[in-house]
């Protein structure tokens, strides 16, 4: 049964014609206040010149555009990304987004102002795109502002501020639901083109999972328009939206499929495929404004509630006023149970491993295991209930009876539980808030530290008694468009004081900012590469630093700093963001899970070998030429340069690798080994990288004495490599860069194999002579994707040309 809000006397009432509804008062009305809801959300960065950038915003999205912007300026396609890890694809990583339009704006504007503009435009996007959803649904604009409002203030949508490519994909979820509607409705296979191109949008801007929810939510708000048209004209219709998305969005998910498929997404463990599962405590959230996890919380607690890290999803609060308008929306009965069962399903599969729901869905479609953290499914969750939401407000002018007593009881109980629970919280803080907050931290007022839950139930608890007011007038008068405006008011401003703090902002110094120890790297080898030790578990911390994780220089006792952890990662040389200043980096912490399997055990063996004299020649087969880390012990092979300051307790070290190996050489030597046995063959002591090189197959080769052959750097640029050699016998040329299938090679204009060399570099066999090699990024899957991309695309042209009257 699909989505319907039929009246019990017939069918629902039509919108009005699309020109007269959208130039109507109401609409204009509707315009302004989704205006007005943008920018006190984003307040900060539209009106103080503050900027976003927590977490992965200024770790991993600045350093990728910068990247891409790099790309562009050296005149090359952006394929390659060679500031990670010795180079790693940067098209095929749909974080990127690099077949997304607006990503191409960051040529002309600053990357902070970008960003700023992103978020912005994307929420407007979708609380317009909700907006007329509703109003197809058939809902009052008063309605259709409510749920705009419990949709793009909600918890779920607004914690993705710092997930771009999630917050870009749910901002086309309404879109999608809207076209899906419209395409059923009317029949016809041009607005079919449309309802293809909003699914395929999420995949663009590299959302794979929130283009699921895009696919379901609009086909289950769709199949009310069962009975408007034949079986078979409907199922054309949605063939061709379902052929359309894939086709359009190919050019991403083609090489971000095989990307997938060689690296450790493609055989993800059942714990690694759901890290940021939600335990059912947590659900809580959605109904109580409780965020706990912004308080400096025992470790035992944190790991209990949020596995020990900060949540994925800053918030998931749906508002508790606005549950009331739902339990309306269920109680007048004409509520599908499919609408419900998605939503249901959607909760349980966020659970992840605390429920067999996810593992059940992976178990029948495998490539599902592929998708990480299973607390996004919360985003379809909440835009699930902000459709409620507004079937609620226009159904609260209508329930009577006990049913309408029952909306009104649960608003009142609700109210009365958190306002007294917030005023309890706050009486007894000192005696509840250490069975919360870290020792270190209780020596401010626990009342004052306890604040953020105790006020947002608080404020809850007004706005759910507000609600309950406000719905005995509104079901007397039928048509009263001002108290189902005020209604919608309250869970406004309800969502909007729960999440005022929720995106963190910083002064835009953050990024502009160069740390000290960045000078100490300024005058290394041209193409050297940089390896910063990256404490990334709690086990690294302890041996090296004597104390778990990362530690700022602030006063045991002063409140949480939550840009300070940005600038002392920054201040520190934290290796994903050294790329955002143009440096290449070697052996990184694959956090992403893209790296191929032969690079992944590279780096692991480094990490292995620490304080080894092993460790050093694996840094100078990198190419690298300096090392920055926060300890000194176990680098006592290399010659310390510079320490400077950082944020953390300790400085930062710069060291030089002494005689580290050039980005491109030449070797006559061949050893022959794959996977661990290459590991083997490296830390052979009589291996000699200067002289011999791994390879996976091949015939082995003793090195001789006298062989010696520079090799010249012609071309530098990231998506191509020119090298010249004079060689007096056949020889490899080894370049340091990542192996990639991707990867095309030329000898003085002929094709040669591009070989994997020292289990994850690269190499080509050249004869002796003088020679000129190329290696050209120019991956098949992208080729193939582009492909299929433009020939979907003018399909969709034509289709979209035909006659509005032409059969279909």
């Amino acid at each position: 049964m699909g989505l319907s809000v039929e009246r019990a006397g017939g069918p629902a009432p039509r919108p009005p014609p699309r020109g007269r509804d959208l130039a109507s008062t109401p609409a204009v009305l509707a315009a302004a206040a989704l205006v007005a809801l943008i920018a006190l959300v984003h307040r900060d960065v539209l009106f103080r010149g503050r900027v976003y950038y927590y977490r992965d915003v200024h770790l991993q999205w600045i350093v990728q555009v910068e990247a891409f912007v790099r790309c562009l300026h050296a005149g090359s396609w952006p394929l390659w990304n060679p500031y990670v890890s010795f180079g790693q694809p940067l098209l095929a990583n749909p974080n990127a987004e690099i077949l997304y339009p607006p990503t191409w704006l960051n040529l002309v504007m600053l990357p902070w102002t970008y960003y700023t503009a992103f978020v912005v435009v994307h929420g407007l996007l979708s609380g317009a795109g909700m907006v007329l959803l509703a109003r197809r649904l058939g809902l009052s604009w008063p309605a259709a502002a409510a749920a705009a409002a419990a949709w793009i203030a909600g918890g779920p949508f607004l914690s993705l501020v710092s997930l771009w490519n999630h917050l870009a994909g749910a901002a086309w979820l309404p879109w999608s639901a809207w076209a899906a509607d419209r395409a059923l409705a009317s029949g016809r296979f041009r607005d079919a083109v449309v309802w293809g191109a909003t699914v395929a949008a999420p995949v663009l801007a590299g959302s794979p999972e929130t283009m699921l929810m895009a696919a379901l939510a609009s086909t289950v708000i769709a199949a009310r328009h069962a009975r408007a048209h034949p079986a078979r004209r409907l199922v054309a219709l949605a063939l061709l939206a379902g052929t359309l998305a894939p086709g359009l969005s190919a050019a991403q998910w083609v090489p971000a499929l095989e990307l997938a498929q060689r690296s450790a997404r493609s055989s993800l463990s059942a714990t690694q495929a759901t890290l940021w599962s939600l335990s059912p405590a947590a659900l809580l959230q959605c109904l109580v404004p409780a965020f706990l996890d912004r308080l400096p919380l025992r470790p035992e607690v944190r790991a209990a509630l949020f596995e020990g890290r900060e949540p994925l999803l800053g918030s998931l609060y749906l508002g508790l006023a606005a549950s009331g308008l739902v339990l309306a929306a269920v109680l007048e009965r004409r509520l599908p149970r499919v609408l419900l069962v998605l939503l249901a399903g959607a909760v349980l599969v966020s659970l992840g491993r605390h429920a067999p729901v996810l593992h059940l869905l992976q178990a029948a479609l495998p490539p599902l295991r592929a998708l990480r953290f299973p607390a996004k499914a919360m985003v379809l969750v909440a835009f699930l209930w902000a459709i409620l939401v507004g079937l609620g407000l226009d159904a609260l002018g209508r329930v009577a009876g006990w049913r309408g007593a029952a909306v009104r009881a649960w608003l009142v109980a609700t109210a009365v539980v958190s306002a007294g629970a917030a005023l309890f919280l706050r009486a007894r803080a000192e005696t509840l808030g250490p069975l919360l907050v870290a020792e270190e931290f209780r020596r401010r007022s626990l009342p004052l530290v306890m604040a953020p839950v105790w006020r947002g139930l608080l404020a809850a608890g007004v706005a759910a008694a507000l609600v309950a007011a406000l719905a005995r007038p509104l079901g007397r008068r039928l048509a009263g468009a001002r108290w189902a405006s005020l209604v919608a008011l309250v869970i406004a401003v309800d969502l909007l004081l729960a999440h005022r703090s929720l995106n963190p902002t910083a002064d835009p110094e953050l990024l502009r900012f160069r740390p000290p120890a960045l000078g100490a790297l300024a005058d290394r080898p041209p193409l050297s590469r940089v390896y910063s030790y990256d404490y990334y578990d709690d086990t690294s911390a302890e041996r090296h630093l004597g104390h778990r994780g990362y530690l700022l220089k602030l006063a045991p006792d002063q409140w949480p700093v939550r840009w300070a952890d940005a600038a002392a990662l920054r201040s520190a040389l934290y290796p994903s963001v050294l790329g955002y200043w143009g440096v290449e980096t070697a052996y990184g912490i694959d956090a992403l899970g893209l790296y191929p399997e032969d690079l992944s055990l590279l780096t692991t063996f480094l990490r292995l070998e620490e304080g080894t004299p092993l460790e050093l020649r694996l840094l100078q087969m990198g190419a690298v030429s300096r090392v920055a880390a926060l300890h000194q012990s176990g680098f006592e092979d290399l010659v310390p340069i510079a320490v400077e300051p950082s944020l953390f307790l300790e400085p930062v070290r710069v060291f030089a690798v002494p005689d580290p190996l050039p980005r491109a050489y030449a070797v006559e030597g061949v050893r022959v080994a794959d996977k661990r046995d290459a590991l083997r063959a490296i830390a052979d002591p009589t291996f000699d990288p200067r002289r011999e090189v791994v390879l996976a197959a091949g015939s082995p080769f003793a090195p001789r004495d006298g062989f010696s052959a520079p090799v010249r750097v012609a071309e530098w640029r990231p998506d191509r490599v020119a090298l010249e050699v004079d060689l007096g016998r056949p020889a490899y040329v080894v370049l340091v860069d990542s192996f990639d299938p991707g990867w095309r090679a030329t000898v003085d204009g002929l094709p040669v194999v591009v070989l994997r060399a020292d289990l994850a570099l690269r190499a080509v066999a050249v004869p002796a002579g003088r020679h000129r090699i190329e290696m050209a990024y120019r991956p098949r899957s992208v080729l193939l994707g582009l492909a299929v991309s433009a020939l979907t695309l003018a399909a969709a042209v034509l289709l979209l040309r035909r006659p509005r009257g032409a059969a279909a």
